[in-house]
């Protein structure tokens, strides 16, 4: 995804790559082609840096990396394009958002929820729907320094999803039985208190009546049979 830090021997991954790569993705469904085709790791370095720019000193000192420096000293002159020429069918709002994302500097770059105000996106952005996790990064339990196979780097992903599955389902079962109990605590309560005489005295009330009204009712239907 020829994230430029990354391309320059950086080991900071930050947030910033996701969102170069989010630059990136929209400009490939734009050109249907990729942004940055290139040939080698510099070719690739000089197609980048042809299109955001010779960056400043303090940028290529943000990423952290003892090879930036001397690689892109290493640069030939070149024409920079401008980025609407790069995606000619792109709408201004469109180019800023890349623009944007495109920024040499990681720190520079909008977060996610920046970029989720962003006017581009403005008809898809519902804040309700589009929660922050509150915890800070996310971590799977994998060393980077032992390097797997992608079966083994899949099925311990695949049982660290079954782990959270069974840890969340465990809490779920857990607040069930808890709200039960009170429930059941509350029904008795209410039914050995007040409203629970109320309706025993109620129903004897009007049971007493209908009971009354019924042998009354019996008496006249005799009475009337014999006269």
């Amino acid at each position: 995804m020829y994230f430029t830090e990354i391309l320059l021997g950086s080991t900071m991954y930050t947030k910033g790559v996701d969102m170069w790569a989010v630059g990136t993705i929209l400009g490939e469904m734009m050109n249907g082609r990729p942004v940055f085709p290139g040939t080698s790791t510099m070719n690739q370095i000089e197609r980048i840096i042809e299109v955001i720019n010779f960056p400043a000193k303090s940028d290529i000192d943000a990423i952290q990396s003892q090879y930036a420096a001397t690689m892109l000293e290493s640069i030939p002159p070149m024409n920079y394009k401008l980025i609407g020429e790069v995606f000619p069918t792109a709408s201004t709002e469109a180019i800023d958002l890349i623009r944007a994302t495109f920024h040499f500097n990681p720190t520079k770059r909008p977060s996610a929820e920046e970029l989720l105000k962003h006017i581009y996106v403005a008809d898809f952005h519902n804040e309700e729907e589009e929660p922050i996790y509150p915890y800070g990064p996310l971590r799977l339990p994998i060393d980077d320094n032992v390097k797997l196979t992608a079966p083994q780097y899949r099925e311990r992903l695949y049982q660290e999803i079954t782990n959270r599955r069974k840890e969340s389902r465990k809490k779920d079962g857990n607040n069930a039985s808890s709200h039960g109990g009170a429930a059941v605590a509350g029904g008795g309560a209410a039914g050995n208190g007040v409203n629970g005489g109320n309706n025993s005295v109620h129903g004897n009330s009007v049971n007493g009546n209908n009971s009354i009204h019924g042998s009354n009712a019996s008496t006249l239907g005799n009475t009337g049979h014999h006269n």
